[in-house]
């Protein structure tokens, strides 16, 4: 898993001498982890990339991190200077290699926190699935595209579950009250963003324009 990924750096274009293997950092008052690969852009860090099996190991990793930001927000705590963490997997199948992974952008104020749980707080709990590397994008640049309508899956029990909860944050946040309510009626909104899609552009312009129309005015949504 570790060769795979570290042959994909190469072939994309980062130098052998940037990229370290298995540095070691603290992980919690005692124990000590060791991150998978580190990529270095001058004398910062750039990426920090934890590999795990596909399927259940990268699932309970990406799990952990949304619980409490799991391996990865705990080496970032170590070492502020890295741009991006990616939880990677990989697979050998139908002859091809598969890969995937999951992208936490940093911002500048998640290194002005002073313990991880302090930074998984200020996190906003989204990752990025692209823009490492993908074909339009250099070594040592990162540019994450919009998933196309082709690359849309259908949402899971899980994936439901966790949209559901970020908007009660996000509600809770701004003191909405009926929150189920007010749920229902953003996720309605979003849908009908979706299938916008489906419409001539002329048309789609002109149902963007009112959507955002009746949202700058907020017109029973949450009323």
């Amino acid at each position: 898993m570790v060769l795979e990924c570290v042959n994909r750096l190469l072939e994309k274009g980062y130098k052998p001498e940037d990229i370290i293997l298995e540095n070691s950092w603290k992980l919690g008052h005692k124990g000590k982890g060791f991150l998978d690969i580190a990529v270095k852009r001058g004398d910062e860090l750039f990426l920090m990339i934890e590999c795990k099996t596909w399927g259940k190991e990268f699932d309970k990793e990406m799990g952990n991190l949304h619980k409490d930001g799991g391996q990865l927000l705990s080496y970032f705590q170590q070492d502020k200077s890295a741009q991006y963490l990616l939880l990677y997997t990989s697979k050998f199948e139908n002859d091809r290699i598969e890969y995937k992974n999951e992208i936490v952008v940093i911002e500048q104020s998640y290194r002005e926190t002073n313990n991880l749980k302090d930074l998984f707080d200020r996190w906003n709990k989204f990752t990025k699935t692209n823009g490492i590397f993908e074909t339009w994008i250099q070594p040592y640049n990162f540019e994450s595209k919009a998933l196309t309508t082709n690359q849309l899956e259908p949402i899971t029990e899980g994936d439901s579950g966790f949209i559901f909860n970020r908007f009660l944050e996000i509600l809770r946040h701004n003191a909405v009250s009926d929150k189920p309510n007010a749920f229902n009626r953003i996720f309605t909104l979003f849908q009908i963003c979706i299938a916008m899609f489906n419409f001539n552009s002329s048309f789609r312009m002109f149902l963007v324009k009112l959507f955002f129309f009746f949202c700058q005015f907020r017109i029973g949504i949450f009323s």
